[in-house]
């Protein structure tokens, strides 16, 4: 069976090799309709948590299955990246595709 390579990332302790990172934040903005206003007011309430959308590549079923079980339980974890700690996540989504391995007919 082929060596997985070093990964460049770690979530929850799991080796990712990450492809893209998409940071993303969304403000909490109300839309206030006054009764005898022409025009609507716009009220900042605040921000959600940043998250982040991980796309890559896990190399071995141990590693599926190990964040699979985080995701399931919703255990917070540890984002580690190529430039140091990111901080703690909880994953709110998880999808796996299995794939062949190249130059190998038996190694899934």
């Amino acid at each position: 069976m082929p060596t997985p390579p070093t990964a460049n990332w770690t979530l929850g302790g799991v080796g990712i090799y990450v492809n893209a990172d998409e940071p993303t934040l969304t403000p909490l903005i109300a839309r206030l309709h006054p009764l005898s206003a022409t025009t609507d007011t716009l009220q900042y309430i605040g921000a959600e948590s940043q998250g982040r959308r991980l796309s890559g590549h896990i190399y071995t079923e141990a590693n599926r299955t190990s964040l699979e079980t985080n995701v399931r339980s919703g255990t917070t974890m540890a984002l580690v990246s190529d430039k140091g700690a990111q901080g703690n996540y909880v994953a709110l989504g998880f999808t796996a595709r299995r794939q062949q391995a190249l130059g190998y007919s038996d190694v899934w």
